[in-house]
């Protein structure tokens, strides 16, 4: 796992980032910001670390995104780290819920995709949940 040359208050930060461009993108968007967060959580700190141990490898997490797999690629960054809730409205606005175990902090946001918005959701629960 790559560590971090940054503070977990600025990991937290650039999450938060994320999870506001994850708002603000198109769904064409959705694999850029994906592979960004992927980066991210390689490089998550003490605290996060382990709970982002078991990413999925960077080739298949990559060859997944060139197949289309937006959706499933970003459910695979939280699936068995935490839970999540996804809906669909009118509109065909997608809205998730996300929060990690042993974290009380769940956060949802909305997206164009549904990648956007399990991503968002993840990156703004992250961004929002101390790290004791």
């Amino acid at each position: 796992m790559v560590r971090s040359p940054h503070s977990a208050a600025e990991w937290q930060a650039r999450l938060s980032d994320l999870s506001l461009a994850c708002i603000g993108a198109e769904a064409g968007e959705a694999a850029a910001l994906l592979h960004e967060a992927r980066r991210l959580l390689a490089a998550a700190p003490a605290g996060w670390a382990q709970v982002f141990a078991g990413l999925p490898p960077r080739e298949a997490f990559d060859a997944l995104l060139a197949a289309g797999g937006e959706a499933t690629a970003a459910l695979a960054l939280v699936e068995g780290r935490g839970s999540y809730m996804i809906s669909y409205g009118p509109g065909g606005q997608h809205l998730a819920t996300v929060v990690f175990e042993g974290r009380s902090e769940e956060m949802s946001a909305p997206g164009a995709c549904l990648a956007l918005a399990v991503l968002g959701a993840m990156a703004a629960s992250i961004a929002g949940a101390g790290l004791g």
